[in-house]
């Protein structure tokens, strides 16, 4: 399709055409692959002129470094979104379409912080992330980031407070929180993983607490 060069009268088709040849590398774990084909998706959208499109298709490249763990070029990458999303129009920031842009990129940058063992940047981004999914209407991938949280809640707990018993219980009971919060919202979009990764996370919380009970039960779902 790609090589056929046809002349259809959706700019973008050729890029949504690219995207979809990296994702499957990327699925193969080619990663190398993967970005070739994304670059060549984003210089489509810079030719047509897709502000937009061409940052979704940059932030996919970030995406695909994090997944490989390759985080330097990551870091570069998202510096380089960072500056991207200065020089879009004032009128284009207020779109839906912006605003689950600017989510994804600061949904990734929460995985990277996480990643990293920086706990409070991360939960803050995965905060503001979800007030971008929220704006734009995106909210499919709001329990992923409120299961998020609750690990980065828990893994403070029971890592940097871990001999500070208020502050470890404190994060305990924020952990819970927020798995609580995702987890009606992953069984309502039919969120199998995020479904897992609550239980898993609760019946882990509950443990630490002495809620033998509790623990046992969502270890079970799990």
């Amino acid at each position: 399709f790609i090589k056929s060069g046809a002349n259809l009268s959706d700019q973008d088709i050729e890029a949504e055409a690219l995207i979809g040849v990296a994702q499957c590398y990327s699925a193969m774990g080619q990663q190398a692959a993967a970005i070739k084909y994304y670059e060549m998706a984003v210089e489509k959208y810079k030719k047509v002129e897709n502000k937009l499109g061409e940052i979704s298709t940059a932030n996919s490249i970030a995406s695909t470094y994090l997944n490989f763990s390759s985080l330097q070029l990551y870091k570069n990458k998202y510096q380089e979104l960072n500056s991207m999303l200065d020089t879009v129009p004032v009128e284009l920031k207020n779109s839906r379409e912006y605003k689950t842009i600017a989510g994804s990129i600061a949904f990734n940058q929460a995985q990277f912080d996480l990643m990293s063992k920086q706990y409070d940047p991360a939960i803050s981004e995965f905060k503001k992330c979800i007030a971008l999914f929220e704006q734009s209407g995106n909210i499919k991938k709001i329990p992923s980031a409120y299961t998020s949280i609750g690990l980065a809640c828990l893994l403070q707990a029971t890592g940097v407070h871990d001999k500070d018993p208020v502050k470890k219980a404190e994060g305990i009971r924020q952990a819970i929180g927020y798995f609580e919060k995702a987890l009606p919202l992953a069984k309502e979009f039919g969120l199998l993983e995020q479904q897992w990764d609550c239980a898993i996370g609760l019946g882990s919380c509950y443990r630490i607490v002495g809620d033998k009970e509790k623990a046992e039960i969502n270890l079970r779902k799990a």
